[in-house]
């Protein structure tokens, strides 16, 4: 799911969770409060989260602690067909420019390499779903064109070393390392591991066999992965998060299972049901846990939850919190908060918004009330 719909769900939790139930206020500690402005740190500039999150035409992506990639379309690229006939629309491609914005100077630096690349392959729809490798070495990103359903593309941020491949549906996607880029798609399934730097040692797996006998070899840097639901916004709210904890190497035959559960699932290393404690509540407040997400070393999670209480006629703030664990459910505490209250329903800058991990598995970043944070996320 994109950032903006994320946000937009966000909104339309909160709603139904202000009219449906008209249930805002909690009670925590006031010892144990701590505003999520407060702990957080913020960009040098205050610029409006709309620059960053969607603003029409453009979008943002995190590449790291400090630098945020901006794509800004200047001109929508046209369908139509390869060949048109008289009076049929050609194919235009996407017009527009791609900047770096470094939060903690302010300073946004135009990538005219990576501008002039995107102009050159993209048709049809503009690119999307930009993502950083673990070092900040390779750029990946998606396409539509007239003739598939897609393209994956990879490049160095000025723009060099670029590659692209048929687009596949995928349902998962990781970085081995710097290098290499796994997608798992859903479709057969199968699992590809990309080698961005030498297209020719690319690699196709299509049984849970061999898929392990590739990801054992990368265990020792990533022994797990976490499957966690509620996994991102969209889903009805729920009461508690659920933990189950996999094997690296079972990664496929546990998508396969997805895909088709009569086959074989792989063996859970643990599973748990995770609940804030009872003693960071009061006796008369409601939780909703709204999305969770795991940190991209699969070592931690965070939560995105709310609070409110049973009373109708109450007409105090709903309390919308950040909550980290370790990957097995343990070390649970909340980083911090703000008070969404009833009368700031109209505005996405009156909710935390945009939550997603930095690349280094070390802090979160959020937006409110037009500021870009990024916040410790140590677990406990």
């Amino acid at each position: 799911m994109g950032q903006t719909s994320r946000i937009r769900t966000a909104y339309q939790v909160l709603v139904i969770l202000l009219v449906g139930a008209l249930t805002p206020g909690r009670g925590i500690a006031q010892h144990e409060e701590k505003l999520l402005t407060a702990v957080a740190r913020q960009s040098v500039v205050q610029i409006s989260a709309q620059l960053y999150v969607s603003k029409g035409n453009q979008e943002s992506y995190r590449l790291s602690m400090s630098q945020l990639l901006l794509i800004t379309t200047e001109e929508s690229p046209t369908a139509g067909s390869d060949n048109p006939r008289p009076g049929e629309p050609e194919i235009k491609n996407w017009k527009g420019s791609a900047d770096l914005f470094d939060t903690r100077t302010g300073i946004k630096t135009h990538l005219a390499g990576l501008t002039r690349l995107l102009h050159r392959t993209t048709v049809t729809m503009g690119p999307g779903g930009f993502e950083a490798s673990p070092d900040g070495t390779w750029l990946y990103w998606g396409t539509s064109t007239s003739r598939s359903s897609g393209i994956w593309h990879a490049a160095h941020l000025d723009g060099t070393h670029y590659r692209k491949w048929n687009y596949i549906p995928q349902e998962d996607r990781f970085f081995l390392d710097d290098r290499h880029l796994v997608q798992i798609s859903y479709v057969d399934p199968v699992m590809f591991v990309r080698d961005l730097q030498n297209p020719e040692k690319d690699r196709k797996y299509r049984t849970p066999e061999q898929a392990r006998a590739v990801l054992t070899r990368f265990a020792s840097q990533q022994p797990v992965f976490v499957d966690v639901y509620p996994q991102q916004m969209g889903v009805a709210p729920v009461d508690y998060a659920r933990i189950t904890i996999y094997r690296s190497e079972d990664r496929l035959q546990w998508l396969c299972h997805q895909s088709d559960p009569t086959l074989k699932a792989p063996e859970a290393v643990e599973t748990r049901k995770i609940k804030i404690p009872e003693e960071a509540t009061h006796k008369d407040s409601e939780i909703w846990f709204t999305g969770c997400e795991v940190s991209p070393d699969q070592k931690s999670i965070f939560y995105e939850v709310m609070f409110s209480r049973n009373t109708p006629l109450s007409r105090q703030p709903i309390s919308q919190e950040l909550w980290v664990s370790r990957a097995d459910g343990q070390g649970l505490h909340k980083i911090g908060y703000i008070l969404a209250g009833p009368d700031k329903q109209d505005s996405f800058n009156d909710l935390l918004v945009g939550f997603q991990w930095l690349p280094n598995s070390k802090q979160i970043s959020f937006f409110f009330q037009g500021v870009d944070y990024v916040v410790d996320a140590k677990t406990e």
